[in-house]
């Protein structure tokens, strides 16, 4: 693979310049390509060959028999292409109904098409990507590119039906050169590295067909004035523009790029550390040049024009391996070079030997041996990387900690460096601040949150034991061994954690579990079965599962960590003691596990919650009693991420003898509240918890709880004053022996229902107002007739005054009551609206409300004329009666600034207000009538 030439230079401006000299620079890079390439067909099979045989083809012709094809009218063509035998072969071979024919274009839209990355290195395998550059015409419209994005799509589909992962970035050299539109890849974070992605294309790119780049024909010595030399070349017409691609030069680097390439880095490090650690280490030793930064690039550019063309020599991974060694041997880091030393093994040999093909592992071997005696590495270096197909959890988790410290170095060097070179704020850009939330995510340590080993995909070799144990002092730790149990005290712990919970988490997600896994538990506080332990793992595992695959995730880091699922464990190892004096415990008809017997008891007594982020992290908590569980459940529902589906929320329940009962109601809760918040309206939901009751409501769209003692409480939130109509529901033993949630039930929304029952002298009558208002009033000694015609007195004087909104519907019912004790309602027609004989109320107030007056069939009572209104009012209604017996008076209407009635403004009035009020007035009326008749 070694060529030599005789060394070019090229003259610089003003001095001569030979053609022939930047013929043969340029096919002095071809070569390099071209021996590249060869390495690269050496690791794939014929019809994956077949791929980079013709690929230049299917840009340079639309042909409806080639692959990707989509469109007559897709842009192609490559000045001065020609397809070679190679090609033409494969063609025939594997294309039968395809025919070269040589035609002339009226516009060659390709302008090149490059390979880039790891193709063509030692480093390249099977499972190595293939980045591509389309280079494209300037002038394409964007319907053009769309349909060229199109087949570029469609050659990528092709590509993956031959097992290559292929992936094309459409490029306009034009405003690359620009700082525009810098393509993002697996391996940058777009426009933040658009000097260092373009050193890496001019180091690892293999040509394939169209344009020579410009940067070839900018001779070293010219490196840093890339712009003018090339301008030298055209305006003296030594090339021309249509011959070349101008990327542009590396002289302009700013310093913002190393940070953004170093946390890119560092952020791709912690899920793949030995792919992304030797690259992190490059962008160390470039920064530690910078501002005149050795570019590898350029070293390549050297040897080139020297006419040393030595593939091995020019390996790009090589190139990074030499510059990293010799910059950590002269800042002295051994712990460090070695592992620089063990990524570059890992990187030319792969996860897995026996992957490789036998005469490439060989090379490749007998290479390591030499780059080792070459380097001086120590003597058993190579076999101990070797060894990585034998990892287990005690070299993962050494390895991590290596590596975590190394990832904090980088950071606090790059800091740094920023702090030093850095002209803007870097960190207002937006994928600098998507990395920076993901190094903080996966950095930041915290109380109940899971930790993930960088190395956790290195785990070749599973353990079939482990121990957890739980401490027997009060730190409530627990350790994790790698042992039998009957082993562990010999050995040291791999993980202490603060919780049992977080401890299975750390297994699951590390890639610990597997089915065959057997863990044993010693604990003196959590009561479980082997078969229950199990259940748990597998649970667990499942629930996991989503975080468990690698992903390129840091899109997801554009919005707010929030919640994305939650498994709850109801009791997770805890015994329920039976209640003192409870024999009828075990069985009773009141059956609620959150309300159970006579004794009212619920059931919860601790919640376990592991709990899913947007950003894949995973925290574990645990909560006490029923207050703790609703927490869970309000931070599901106040912070999870819509759609709130049955998936993102699962419940399991192991408590001997009850534990599917317990389950059973609390998923019946959750699919209730789930319902719920799917409705536009507000909405509160009643429940009976042990003896006490608690309000579930939705408050300015969030879900809200308050603890309400006893039916009186519950009562008193029901006749509170709503801002709107809100949907009311009770669960089961709320109001029991009330009809209140059977009114309810039938009460509608923008209606004034009015439910009246009577039984021995005395009618019950509810009101449920138009914004679910409760109102009750208890009538002895009335007729029936007479209260319903009054109170429709009342509502259509309310009507009348635009004290109610006009299209209120006032409903009336009837509450009978069966042979077996059933309370239903009867639909009644509404009575006529009259003042119900001779005698009509109404009480007014003066506008700053200190002044009442009741005016009575034209007689006024007025507290500026009498001291007690109420008595002279009674006086004078009793005079009305001829019996002077004491029975309920009724206000006929109520005309008195809103702070009276209970509201700051007339917009908050509501029913409710009015019949308070009304009700209020009205026993003071009665109570002075019983003063009156008692003397």
């Amino acid at each position: 693979m070694d060529k030599k030439y005789q060394p070019i230079k090229l003259g610089a401006p003003g001095e001569e310049i030979s053609k022939k000299d930047l013929f043969q620079i340029i096919n002095r890079f071809k070569t390099l390509h071209q021996l590249r390439l060869q390495k690269t067909q050496q690791f794939l099979g014929p019809r994956q060959r077949v791929f980079l045989d013709i690929l230049g083809l299917i840009f340079h012709q639309n042909h409806a028999s080639l692959p990707g094809f989509v469109d007559t009218q897709a842009p192609c063509g490559i000045l001065d292409f020609k397809p070679g035998p190679t090609a033409l072969q494969a063609c025939r071979q594997y294309f039968k109904n395809f025919q070269y024919r040589r035609k002339a274009l009226s516009q060659y839209a390709i302008e090149g098409i490059y390979l880039m990355g790891s193709i063509g290195s030692m480093a390249f395998s099977k499972k190595s990507d293939l980045d591509i550059w389309l280079c494209h015409d300037a002038n394409l419209d964007c319907s053009q590119l769309d349909l060229l994005q199109t087949k570029a799509t469609a050659v990528e589909q092709w590509a993956a039906s031959l097992d290559l992962e292929v992936h094309f970035f459409l490029m306009n050299a034009d405003q690359f050169r620009e700082g525009q539109h810098t393509p993002i890849s697996t391996e940058s974070s777009g426009a933040t590295q658009h000097f260092l992605l373009l050193e890496e294309f001019y180091r690892t790119a293999i040509y394939i067909a169209g344009k020579a780049p410009a940067w070839w024909l900018v001779p070293p010595e010219q490196r840093h004035q890339h712009g003018e030399y090339i301008d030298h070349l055209l305006t003296s017409r030594f090339i021309s523009r249509q011959d070349i691609l101008d990327f542009g030069g590396l002289e302009q680097a700013p310093a913002d790029e190393f940070i953004s390439a170093t946390l890119w880095h560092i952020y791709k490090s912690l899920s793949s550390p030995y792919k992304s650690l030797l690259k992190l280490f490059l962008m160390e030793a470039y920064a530690s040049e910078y501002p005149d930064v050795d570019w590898l690039a350029d070293r390549i550019k050297q040897n080139i024009y020297q006419g040393k063309i030595d593939a091995d020599e020019l390996d790009p991974y090589f190139l990074v391996y030499q510059k990293v060694e010799t910059y950590l041997g002269l800042v002295a880091s051994q712990k460090r070079l070695a592992l620089a030393r063990e990524c570059f093994y890992l990187k030319i040999m792969g996860d897995s030997v026996s992957a490789l093909p036998v005469h490439i592992r060989k090379a490749r071997e007998a290479y390591l041996q030499s780059i080792a005696l070459r380097w001086h590495w120590p003597d058993d270096s190579l076999h101990l990387f070797g060894q990585k197909r034998h990892w287990n959890i005690h070299k993962a988790v050494f390895e991590h900690q290596v590596i975590r410290d190394q990832l904090k170095q980088c950071l606090q060097m790059i800091t740094r460096f920023a702090n030093q070179y850095s002209q803007s704020d870097y960190r207002n850009n937006q994928d600098m601040k998507l990395i920076g939330r993901k190094l903080h995510s996966f950095l930041d340590r915290r109380p109940g949150k899971t930790s993930l080993l960088t190395t956790r995909y290195s785990l070749r070799n599973k353990e079939p034991h482990l121990t957890l144990i739980e401490a027997t002092d009060t730190t409530s730790k627990w350790s994790l061994y790698a042992a039998h149990i009957s082993d562990y005290p010999d050995s040291q712990p791999i993980k202490v954690c603060d919780s049992f919970i977080q401890a299975l988490c750390w297994i699951i997600a590390n890639h610990l579990f597997h089915p065959q896994l057997k863990l044993h538990l010693s604990s003196e506080s959590l009561e479980l079965s082997p078969m229950d332990l199990q259940l748990i793992l597998h649970q667990l595992h499942h629930f996991l599962s989503p975080v468990l695959i690698p992903r390129d995730d840091l899109f997801l880091f554009a919005t707010a960590n929030r919640c994305q699922s939650i498994l709850l464990f109801i009791n997770l190892g805890v015994v329920l003691e039976p209640a003192q004096n409870s024999a009828n415990l075990l069985i009773s008809p009141r059956s609620d596990p959150l309300s159970y017997g006579q004794e009212r008891r619920h059931f919860i007594e601790t919640t376990t919650r592991i709990k899913i982020t947007t950003w894949g992290e995973i925290h574990c908590s645990e909560h006490q009693k029923i207050d703790g569980l609703f927490d869970c459940l309000i931070d599901f529902f106040n912070n999870g991420v819509e759609p709130l589906t049955p998936d993102k929320l699962h419940c399991l329940c192991l408590t001997p003898l009850r534990g599917r009962s317990i389950q059973t109601r609390i998923e019946q809760l959750i699919a209730k509240l789930r319902q719920l918040q799917s409705q536009p309206q507000p909405w509160r939901l009643f429940i009976a918890i042990g003896p006490h009751y608690y309000m579930l409501h939705r408050q300015n769209g969030l879900l809200q709880i308050a603890y309400l003692e006893d039916e009186a409480m519950v009562l008193h939130s029901l006749g509170s004053y709503q801002p709107h109509f809100i949907q009311t529901e009770f669960e089961p033993y709320v109001l029991k022996d009330s009809v209140i949630p059977l009114l309810y039930q039938t009460s509608q929304n923008n209606s004034v229902d009015v439910f009246f029952h009577t039984q021995e002298q005395q009618t019950d009558l509810y009101v449920i107002d138009e914004r679910s208002t409760l109102f009750h009033g208890q009538y002895p000694n009335s007729q029936i007739t007479h209260l319903l015609n009054q109170l429709q007195s009342f509502f259509s004087h309310l009507t009348e005054q635009a004290k109610l909104a006009d299209d209120i519907d006032f409903q009336f019912f009837e509450l009978q009551k069966n042979s077996a004790g059933i309370i239903s309602c009867h639909p009644l027609t509404a009575p006529p609206a009259s003042d119900f004989g001779e005698l009509s109320i109404r009480v007014s107030a003066s506008e700053d409300g200190r002044y009442l007056t009741f005016y009575c069939n034209g007689e006024s009572f007025s507290e500026l004329e009498y001291d007690d209104i109420f008595h002279q009012t009674q006086q004078f209604i009793l005079s009305f009666r001829k019996s002077q017996t004491c029975y309920p008076c009724f206000i006929s209407s109520v005309d008195v600034p809103c702070h009276l009635l209970g509201a700051q403004t007339d917009q908050q009035l509501q029913t409710a207000h009015y019949l308070n009020y009304k009700q209020a007035i009205e026993q003071q009326l009665s109570f002075s009538a019983s003063n009156i008749t008692s003397t």
